[in-house]
């Protein structure tokens, strides 16, 4: 399930007033296939390969790595260990009178997934927590060990933002697919002909 309320990161709202029971089922399950769609969409986003430089011991494919043709500022990021595009999750709830789908990352990226995709200022510092120095390897490939290092600025490279905005009019087709085939229950219930 996406975070709350730091990860809820973009949600696609539809208005219900009063409804029978038929649309209102509709609705969520048309909500749902839209936010599947939504997930597969950034997932995709986020799978563009980046040839990874280890940086740790010999097959440890973890943390511990660089990307040599990293993102650009403003696109979405490529993947490195494919923890973020395993951390994208949707949640499709009803609100009062809405119904409300998410699309946002897990606890298991809680702290790159928004630096990454509203940018950093920067300023934090990192110390070891295992350890006592850090061990890095910079572009140039070479090893680095420090006591603590300042995060820099991270321009932002969004990917959840972007997979609500470029498909509005598909999210909108499958939800109102879902609440057409709804409707059509309700009014053949309300008929008596179901």
């Amino acid at each position: 399930m996406p975070r709350t309320p730091a990860g809820r990161v973009v949600e696609y709202q539809s208005n219900l007033g009063p409804t029978s029971k038929a649309l209102e089922g509709a609705l969520l399950d048309g909500m749902g296939k839209a936010m599947r769609f939504c997930e597969r969409y950034a997932k995709a986003l986020v799978s563009r390969g980046n040839a990874p430089r280890k940086r740790l011991g010999e097959g440890e494919f973890r943390a511990g790595m660089v990307g040599l043709s990293p993102s650009a500022p403003g696109e979405a990021p490529k993947r490195l260990s494919g923890l973020l595009g395993a951390s994208i999750a949707t949640r499709v709830e009803r609100r009062g009178n809405q119904i409300v789908g998410t699309l946002g990352t897990t606890t298991a990226v809680d702290k790159y997934a928004p630096a990454l995709e509203f940018g950093s200022a920067g300023g934090e510092i990192i110390t070891p927590r295992r350890t006592k120095l850090l061990r890095f390897m910079t572009t140039d490939g070479v090893t680095h060990y420090e006591k603590s290092v300042v995060r820099g600025r991270i321009a932002p490279r969004p990917f959840l933002r972007p997979t609500i905005l470029k498909n509005r009019a598909k999210i909108t087709q499958i939800v109102s697919t879902g609440s057409a085939k709804g409707l059509g229950e309700t009014v053949a219930a309300i008929r008596g002909t179901k």
